[in-house]
């Protein structure tokens, strides 16, 4: 059995906990927003919208399980949900992964105009990446209402703790042809583990040698963790599973 957080249309989204039994879904009531799903019941995890982006997200590694997701708001410009998996062990997390849902209001001129056209193209959209890093305390502090606070929150929420230095790799997405909307898939893991901190990361603005070389192997992990598929009426194309290639831009 595979536990499926379904995303349908149209906004805003309430988002459906089912069960797949083969190829046909059976709806299970609601998950409260910020509440983590029974874990005995998970065998993989998997994300499905509707559309923009007509889109499906599983868990490739076993070991990433659902936490739970939040609602994020970017100002007064845009909002969307985050989508959080992680490995955990205990209270300490190990990695996490991230999908964000974001759009502007409709009220808002603002599009996102990323230059795609050179990107790999998974699961009928293409992919932008990159690597970042950044340390929690300062991101709370700076911006209490942002989208990192509000998972960090969540972490918390679920008695985790919250890493200092997190290290990302992000593949991005425009998810409509109005550039409206945008998904954006994190994939984090934490300095601790790495025994860096951002001065091994960051020289000013200019990032140095160690993370450079890092980051190869950071893309390997992140796009080993998750797969993609594309969505037709509602419903995952099974067979269509891939993942987004290493060094793809």
């Amino acid at each position: 059995m595979a536990e499926q957080l379904f995303r349908p249309t149209p906004r805003p989204r309430n988002i459906l906990l089912a069960l797949a039994f083969c190829a046909s879904y059976s709806f299970f009531p609601l998950l409260a927003n910020d509440t983590p799903p029974d874990e005995s019941r998970i065998k993989e995890a998997v994300i499905v919208s509707a559309e923009n982006p007509a889109l499906a997200i599983r868990m490739a590694d076993d070991a990433m399980r659902t936490i739970g997701r939040h609602a994020i708001t970017i100002g007064d410009r845009a909002s969307g949900e985050r989508f959080i998996f992680g490995e955990t062990d205990g209270a300490e997390v190990k990695r996490l992964f991230i999908a964000q849902f974001e759009a502007f209001h409709a009220d808002n001129d603002g599009t996102y105009n990323y230059d795609l056209s050179k990107s790999p193209e998974v699961a009928g959209y293409r992919w932008r990446s990159n690597a970042y890093a950044f340390d929690m305390t300062a991101s709370r502090r700076d911006n209490p209402a942002g989208e990192a606070a509000g998972t960090a929150a969540l972490l918390e929420k679920f008695e985790l703790n919250v890493p200092e230095n997190w290290l990302m790799w992000r593949s991005l997405t425009v998810t409509d042809e109005n550039r409206k909307g945008e998904l954006i898939l994190f994939y984090v893991e934490f300095g601790k583990d790495h025994n860096m901190t951002l001065a091994d990361i960051y020289v000013g603005d200019d990032e140095t040698p160690e993370w450079i070389s890092f980051q190869k192997d950071l893309e390997r992990r992140a796009n080993a963790v998750f797969e993609l598929a594309p969505v037709v009426d509602g419903i995952p194309l099974g067979e269509s599973w891939v993942h987004i290639p290493v060094g793809g831009e």
